[in-house]
């Protein structure tokens, strides 16, 4: 009997503060995790996996080819959906890898700083980042959301600890531990603190810069130097304006930002005065010449045309049962003149200035050979850039992009034998003609064989790149393989989609060729494209 009262008490006990003390495990748990999981990235940043060198270094920091690899694909898919391409050209996709890696160079630097600085994120900064991810992930909180949003998610609504238990599981699954996930959150608000100080610096000193020179310009004003003259000194603005004496076109109330609009309809007439407008990203010497108000009885005699015209906008852009208020016609009425002295609040090149200070103030090694490859073959230094794909060949052996450098790079290595000017040291020793055309038929044989290499890995892959079969056509061209140069050009064409820079690319192509027919077809699927894109412009303007 008595032991079945100490089972009860025990089962009592448990039901009544079990969930504390597991809690309190599970507190402890993470906690350890987390400074395991610190010892072991830090350990790690001096290891390379598989004998593979990393990316490159940040001091002692490692920037993987997995982060990369990643960072690069996120990039990719931005710049395919802001821009609509259903495929990008291998430059491109190149050109962003060297782009990506730069941000993880310049991230990690932002990091070590923070870390320099004592920028450590506080517990409230990494609670709230975690409710952020949270909500990006699962949705707004139950006691948030609404159930028609939520419908259209199509997510459930998760409560309390379920739903706490469920965005772990998701990020243990990408991240492989909650731990993880915790030190990848410490490590973005760290940069980002950093970043944002940085920034905060670099608006300082523009704003300062500005506004040194402004008061200068003031000065001339003042001392009676004609508005003319100073404008031509200081003025930042267009050609075209600069030789108007500053002189803006006129421009209604519903022209201006609410900023310019409350400065400019107030300031006293024909009186120089510097304004600033951080928002719109500049500041200004200005002198109102005159303004037309709305108490004006010009205003009653043009009212009634105003709203008709603002109606007929309003029509025009498929709003059904257009109201026009009695702001709107005032807006439109009320016009200032003025002229300026025009100042670029350019906080973004002094950051990049302070960021480029910053990253030469660390020890910073790129061992990614794409991104030395790139450097070489856009200096046009063909040689040792010939050296380097060579590592980039055995660093990814199987990579279409690869095949294509190889093809392009080969292109211009022949080029330079035709025209005598690959090696300037060899261009000086007497070589007889037999010479030179072995040369020139050993480059061309060269190029061809890195061509078909690449058409051949292209063909295996299923996908048409029709980017890959342009550069294959232009080279079976140069080598008098003219019918296979136009079937690559129409299997491009097939696979051109929407992309018109690349139905020009074809058109010159077929032009190069020589088939008048193909020129004309590719020219009217231009045309349909520009008007297809135009018409989707106009319906976007009207859904904005």
């Amino acid at each position: 009997m008595q032991r079945k009262k100490r089972r009860l008490r025990t089962v009592e006990a448990l039901r009544k503060y079990g969930r504390g003390v597991f809690g309190i495990f599970l507190v402890l748990f993470i906690i350890s995790g987390i400074y395991m999981y610190g010892g072991f990235v830090t350990t790690q940043t001096s290891v390379t996996q598989n004998g593979v060198k990393p990316a490159a270094k940040v001091g002692d920091a490692e920037i993987s080819y997995a982060q990369l690899q990643s960072r690069t694909q996120f990039n990719l898919e931005r710049l395919r959906s802001m821009f609509l391409f259903s495929k990008l050209p291998p430059e491109r996709r190149i050109s962003t890898r060297i782009a990506s890696l730069n941000e993880l160079i310049e991230e990690e630097v932002l990091i070590q700083e923070a870390k320099k600085n004592r920028l450590n994120p506080t517990n409230a900064e990494i609670q709230n980042r975690i409710q952020t991810d949270m909500s990006a992930v699962m949705g707004p909180p139950p006691e948030k959301a609404k159930e028609i949003s939520l419908k259209t998610l199509g997510q459930r609504i998760l409560k309390g600890d379920e739903r706490g238990r469920e965005f772990r599981r998701r990020m243990r699954s990408v991240y492989g531990s909650y731990a993880a996930y915790l030190q990848s959150a410490k490590q973005e608000l760290l940069r980002d603190k950093m970043d944002a100080r940085i920034i905060d610096r670099a608006k300082e000193k523009a704003r300062a810069d500005v506004e040194q020179k402004a008061n200068q310009a003031l000065e001339k004003l003042k001392s009676g130097t004609p508005f003319e003259e100073v404008v031509k000194e200081f003025s930042e603005d267009p050609q075209t304006i600069k030789d108007q004496g500053g002189k803006m076109q006129a421009q209604t109330r519903d022209m201006l930002s609410e900023s310019e609009a409350k400065e400019l309809f107030t300031i006293p007439l024909n009186e120089p005065r510097l304004l600033k407008f951080p928002e719109e990203g500049y500041a200004a010497v200005v002198e109102v010449l005159q303004r037309n108000i709305a108490d004006s009885p010009e205003f009653l005699a043009q009212k009634e045309k105003i709203r008709q015209s603002i109606l007929e906008e309003k029509k025009r852009a498929g709003i059904e049962n257009p109201d026009v208020t009695e702001e709107e016609i005032t807006h439109r009425f009320e016009t200032v003149h003025y002229r300026r002295i025009y100042f670029r609040l350019d906080w973004w090149s002094e950051k990049r200035k302070m960021m480029e200070e910053l990253k030469a103030s660390y020890s910073v090694e790129i061992l990614d050979p794409w991104y030395r490859f790139d450097s070489l073959y856009n200096t046009w230094k063909l040689k040792e850039a010939l050296e380097v794909w060579k590592e980039v060949k055995e660093l990814y052996p199987e990579s279409l992009d690869v095949e294509y450098f190889s093809c392009m790079l080969a292109e211009r290595i022949y080029n330079r034998g035709v025209r005598g000017r690959l090696d300037p040291e060899e261009a000086e020793k007497k070589k007889s003609e037999q010479q030179k055309k072995e040369e020139v038929d050993r480059l061309r044989n060269e190029m061809k064989e890195r061509c078909d290499a690449m058409i051949q890995l292209h063909d295996e892959g299923g996908i048409p790149d029709p980017y890959v079969l342009i550069q294959y056509a232009r080279i079976a061209m140069m080598t008098a393989r003219l019918d296979e140069a136009k079937n690559r050009l129409i299997q491009a064409y097939e696979n051109a989609g929407m992309d018109g820079l690349l139905m020009m690319n074809l058109e010159n192509q077929f032009e190069a060729l020589g088939d008048k027919e193909w020129v004309e077809k590719v020219k009217k699927r231009r045309e349909e494209i520009r008007m297809e894109q135009q018409e989707e412009a106009r319906r976007l303007q009207v859904l904005r």
